[in-house]
C-alpha cells in the first residue's frame, strides 16, 4: 500500500472499527489493558469453540492507530485456532502497512498486548 492507502485504511478502521463494542454474547475470557504513555485503553472479549476463536470483540478508547490496529488484528483472528496463531510486533506493523514511530509503537501494539494476556490466562 502507498502512504495514502495506508492513511485511508487506518482512518476507515478508526471511524468504523470491526468487532467493536461490548458483545451481546457471553465471553469465555475478558482482559483489559492500558497504554500508560498516552492513556489508550482496550478491553478484549473472546468466545472459543474448542480451540478456535469463535467470536471476538473489543471496546476501546484511544487514538486512530490503537483502534485501527485492534480492528485489523481481531478480524484476522476470527475462526483461527489458538495453537496456530503467531502474531509478532512485525506482524502488526505489516497489517497496518507501516512501522509507527517510537512514540506510537505502544499504540499499535496495545491490541497485541491484550491478545497475549487473554491467551495466557
Amino acid at each position: 500500500m502507498n502512504s495514502k492507502e495506508v492513511q485511508e485504511n487506518i482512518r476507515d478502521h478508526y471511524l468504523s472499527p470491526l468487532n467493536f463494542g461490548k458483545p451481546s454474547w457471553d465471553a469465555d475470557k475478558v482482559v483489559s489493558v492500558e497504554n500508560p504513555t498516552c492513556g489508550d485503553s482496550l478491553t478484549l472479549y473472546i468466545k472459543f469453540e474448542g480451540n478456535l476463536v469463535d467470536q471476538i470483540a473489543f471496546d476501546a478508547q484511544g487514538c486512530s492507530i490503537s483502534i485501527a490496529s485492534a480492528s485489523i488484528l481481531y478480524e484476522e483472528l476470527k475462526g483461527k485456532s489458538i495453537s496456530d496463531i503467531t502474531i509478532s510486533e512485525q506482524s502488526i506493523y505489516e497489517m497496518l502497512g507501516f512501522t509507527p514511530t517510537t512514540s506510537r509503537k505502544n499504540c499499535a501494539l496495545l491490541s497485541l498486548d491484550a491478545f497475549k494476556k487473554i491467551t495466557q490466562k
